[in-house]
This record gives structure tokens, C-alpha cells and sequence, in this order.
């Protein structure tokens, strides 16, 4: 097996004890998060750090990665660096870690610093959301967009805010890697198709919506609505997928599915 461990010249001191973590990833740290990736809390030192391990690819993502596509980890890493150069925040790429026999993947691993703040499934009541909140998402969003930037699972879990004055926060993304780049600001379509699983929540998802049009100078309740026409397509079709797989269920029971 080899190993290859790319390392943040601003983290070059860490890069030994990286080197280390697919070693001792079962046995040290703090488990944030275990479904088909492998989230964890760990302390190198003095410097508390989140690694991700992925789900190990089949053999269909071994060959992707073999001759074309870029694993996993490299991309979540190469991103922090894209979105950093955009302005936007997000958690520091410390390093990736691949592990390979001959020429297939067959492990991997993001290190990344902490996130500060708390998602906003848990800050944004979609009762009564915060219109400064909902704002300075927006601004952010408009912001990537406007810069030809998709955001990958962009849904408000993968978002933290971290409040720096009574009416601001700081806006981060998290769970990047399926971003893409594109060399032109995003059409209308492309950021409501992007935009449209922020929130199964209807009227906050409208609300989300309405806000960022303003940022864009767009029509606010067109767009809004145009997000919601895409998030009910999407529902559609997950449902038509799972009768097509003989599962017989409504939207709801789909999502919990999904978890």
C-alpha cells in the first residue's frame, strides 16, 4: 500500500503526526458523525482538528478516480482553497490522505480545521427566522454565484453561523467537495436549482429565496418561486425513484430513508 499525504504549508509542523492518522483514526478522537463517511474530533498536539474519512470507494469510483476523477478528499481540500480565494469562509484544508494499491483508491481522508459557530438547522427557527441571519446568508450565496461558484450539498446543516455583532454573523460552508467552478456567474436556473434543498421548509426556503434575489437584483417573489417549482421537481422525482426501486412511499418517509 502506499500512502500519500499532502500537507498545508501553513500546517507543516502537524505534517508527521498526519501522517500517523489513518493508523490510528480507529482508536483516537471524538466521533462526530458515522454513516457511510466517518467523522471525527482530533487533538494533534495543541491544535484540535476535524478529519473525514470516506467510504471507501467500489469498484465503479475506483476506475472514475483511476483515470479521471478527482477523489473525494483531494477536491474537498482543493476547495477550501477555491472558496478562501472567493471570500467565502470555510474551515481551513489542512491536508488529505490517500491511500492506494498500485493505482486504485482505496481509502481516504480531509483534515480540516474546527467550524465555528452551529449549523443553521439548529440557529435558523423556521417559525420566526432572523432577517439579519437570513441576510447575511444571502449576501454570501449571491456572492459564490455571482462568481460561478455551485455550491455541493448545500443545505442549511452544512452551513454555520458564528455571531460577531448583535445584528451580523460570519457565514461558513462545510461538506464543499461536490462544489463546482464554473468560469461565469451562475444563471437564474442554476442558483435556484442550487438553492432549492437550503430547507424542505417551504416558507423559509421562500423567505431564503426572496432575500438573495434582492442581492442579485431579481424579481423576489418570481425567484422564490422558481426555488420552490425546483424543490417540488426534486421531490417528484425521488418518489418516481423509489417506486421505480418497488418502495412504495410518500416524500416524507424518503427522507428518513435517506438518513
Amino acid at each position: 500500500m502506499d500512502k500519500i499525504v499532502i500537507v498545508n504549508p501553513k500546517y507543516e509542523a502537524l505534517a508527521k503526526q498526519i501522517e500517523q492518522l489513518p493508523d490510528e483514526f480507529d482508536s483516537v478522537g471524538r466521533t462526530l458523525y458515522r454513516g457511510r463517511n466517518e467523522v471525527k474530533e482530533i487533538k494533534l498536539g495543541n491544535t484540535t482538528l476535524i478529519v473525514k474519512r470516506y467510504q471507501k470507494p467500489n469498484i465503479l469510483k475506483q476506475l472514475q478516480y483511476r483515470f479521471a476523477k478527482t477523489g473525494k478528499a483531494k477536491k474537498a481540500y482543493e476547495f477550501a482553497q477555491i472558496f478562501h480565494d472567493l471570500g467565502l469562509n470555510t474551515p481551513d484544508g489542512v491536508a488529505y490522505i490517500l491511500i492506494k494499491d498500485g493505482k486504485k483508491v482505496v481509502d481516504s481522508y480531509f483534515v480540516s480545521t474546527v467550524c465555528p459557530g452551529r449549523p443553521l438547522n439548529e440557529v435558523l427557527n423556521p417559525a420566526a427566522p432572523s432577517p439579519n441571519l437570513i441576510d447575511d446568508l444571502a449576501g454570501e450565496l449571491a456572492m459564490g454565484h455571482i462568481h460561478g461558484l455551485m455550491f455541493g450539498d448545500l443545505n442549511l446543516s452544512n452551513i454555520f453561523s458564528e455571531k460577531v455583532s448583535p445584528h451580523h454573523s460570519k457565514i461558513y460552508f462545510i461538506d464543499i467537495n461536490r462544489s463546482r467552478k464554473y468560469p461565469h456567474p451562475l444563471s437564474k436556473r442554476q442558483c435556484a436549482k442550487n438553492m432549492m434543498r437550503l430547507s424542505y421548509d417551504e416558507p423559509l426556503l421562500w423567505a431564503i429565496a426572496e432575500t438573495y434575489a434582492k442581492k442579485q437584483n431579481w424579481d423576489g417573489p418570481e425567484f422564490a418561486q422558481m426555488c420552490i417549482d425546483e424543490l417540488n421537481a426534486f421531490k417528484r422525482k425521488k418518489v418516481t425513484l423509489g417506486l421505480l426501486k418497488g418502495k412504495h412511499i410518500t416524500y416524507d418517509q424518503y427522507l428518513k430513508l435517506e438518513k
